[in-house]
């Protein structure tokens, strides 16, 4: 009996070890691999991360969340007990330096103690570990929050050429089922007025402006949510430079505040992606529309009309399909992606054209380039606030209107100084002598705030001295309102007793001494309509 026993206890036993085995079998993943890291942050230094779940995921976050303060550099360590090999890199683009190289963990990637700000990162896994696991990471960047999103493998999270500072970084690691496998395009612009878009278009929705004339001038383009190795990659066509070198993964194409406008755009696919994946995109261009759509590589736009780009849609399609005619309500007005003025597109007669011989030879003749029209305006900008007034005049009123003698304390009426400056716009676009001639438009005053008129009180701080024990007041020469003097009101407290005459220097009165009807004239700004 005791022997039958035993050898249930010891059958039991092995059962229950089994059984414990399997879950630390299949966790493994998910427990032998960890990260820990530190932050350079404004103000506070280096600040230890901090582990936080979110979603179930165990992610590490770095740096600080409605403070406002930058990240300076960042350290990221791993912890990688899978038996994979391969460790973590990451590298960091800085104020005024640009990119770091790829450093690994356990080392600083940015600066200390130069208060430079870390603007965008790349983070990506190496090794056996790279094709086991993902690292996604997400930036809170200045103005734009968390808009961005979650990034994978390597993909730019943040932003360049813009002085925007990164404030809060979040790393996870998760194994490659748990990321998705139906990847997202994802693309903002740079648009004449309105500068950057604040949110991420993605997935084929309309990113810039239609039936405002309004120039794109920038675009950055990411992936996210794919297992796949792979970027993307593009190149713009730009007013004055020509085509672009090619970018990838998030990075800026294009320029920024040069008022330069893009014309045409080509972009691709690499890597697996490109096995498994087609991009499709068209443009919205000036005088055109909304053009037909290209894919991998093709050129979508204009070339040689100076023809503006407006808006864009982008679209990732599975090998073998591609977009239907309608995507976002938007149907293209030409079958063409791209125009080229010197190069056109030969067409096909409907009916058979018997040729004629010309009786003189003629010679083509290649279309000449018109150049833009411009205009330039002259305005006056008060060093102080910055507003712009239209003429020297106003901006003396506008000095006068804040004048001390209204007791007002602002620095406009203190300083009085201004700037006359000139700004110059394009009101007619270049083009070429075989286009029709663009419109023409015009140089226009938007006024940011009326005319105000106001009847203020004319005010003088009048010094006085006051006696200590019943507040008398003593004007010039220390003659009182009365026509006393000091020297008679003090013997006379004396002479009664008083225990206390003293006399108080340094005081002032408030007079109003008159009123005057005094106008802030308009302040605003031009633009082109």
């Amino acid at each position: 009996m005791k022997k039958g026993m035993k050898k249930l206890a010891t059958t039991l036993l092995a059962a229950l070890l089994m059984i414990t085995q399997l879950p630390a079998v299949e966790s493994k993943a998910a427990t032998s691999i960890g990260m820990s890291g530190k932050a350079h942050v404004q103000s506070y230094g280096d600040t230890n991360g901090r582990i936080i779940y979110e979603n179930g995921i165990e992610t590490l976050v770095l740096g600080t969340r409605g403070q406002a303060k930058r990240v300076e550099s960042i350290t990221v360590n791993l912890k990688n007990n899978t038996g994979y090999t391969g460790t973590i890199q990451y590298r960091v683009h800085r104020q005024t330096y640009g990119w770091t190289d790829w450093t690994t963990s356990g080392q600083p990637a940015g600066t200390t103690g130069q208060g430079k700000r870390l603007e965008a990162m790349q983070i990506r896994l190496t090794g056996e570990l790279a094709n086991h696991y993902d690292v996604r990471y997400r930036v809170h960047i200045q103005t734009y929050g968390d808009n961005q999103g979650w990034v994978y493998n390597g993909a730019l999270a943040g932003t360049t050429g813009e002085a925007k500072r990164l404030e809060e970084v979040k790393i996870q690691i998760v194994p490659k089922n748990i990321a998705s496998e139906t990847p997202s395009i994802n693309y903002r612009v740079h648009r004449q007025t309105y500068g950057w878009e604040t949110t991420w278009a993605k997935d084929g929705a309309v990113s810039g402006t239609t039936g405002q004339g309004k120039r794109l001038e920038g675009i950055s383009i990411d992936i996210k949510g794919t297992s796949y190795c792979g970027s993307v990659e593009y190149q713009t066509h730009v007013q004055s430079y020509g085509w672009m070198n090619w970018v990838a993964d998030g990075a800026m194409s294009g320029t920024s505040g040069q008022a330069k406008r893009l014309e045409a755009i080509r972009i691709r696919l690499t890597g697996e992606l490109a096995n498994h994946y087609d991009i499709y995109y068209r443009v919205h261009a000036q005088s055109f529309g909304w053009m037909g759509w290209a894919k991998n590589g093709e050129a979508a736009g204009t070339a040689r009309y100076a023809k503006r780009l407006e808006a864009i849609q982008i679209v990732l399609c599975r090998k073998g399909t591609a977009p239907g005619a309608n995507v976002a309500g938007i149907v293209s007005a030409t079958s063409d992606s791209y125009k080229d003025a010197l190069n056109p597109t030969p067409t096909t007669p409907t009916t058979p054209t018997v040729p004629t011989v010309p009786t003189t030879p003629t010679v083509p003749q290649n279309p000449t380039l018109q150049p833009a029209l411009t205009q330039t305006v002259t305005y006056y900008q008060c060093d102080s606030c910055n507003n712009i007034y239209r003429t020297e005049e106003e901006l003396e009123q506008h000095f006068a209107f804040w004048d001390p003698k209204y007791h007002v304390i602002c620095s406009c009426g203190v300083n009085k100084a201004g700037t006359k400056r000139t700004a110059t716009f394009t009101i007619r676009d270049a083009y070429y002598s075989n286009q029709v001639v663009p419109e023409t438009h015009k140089v226009v005053w938007v006024a940011t705030e009326p005319a105000y008129t106001e009847t203020k009180e004319i005010v003088e701080m009048v010094p006085y001295s006051y006696c200590f024990m019943c507040k008398k007041r003593f004007y010039k020469d220390d003659i009182a309102a009365d026509g006393e003097y000091i020297s008679d009101h003090t013997y006379n407290h004396i002479m009664n007793g008083d225990p206390y005459s003293n006399i108080i220097d340094g005081e002032k009165e408030r007079r109003v001494v008159g009123t005057e009807t005094v106008t802030e004239p308009e302040y605003g700004y031009y633009e082109v309509q």
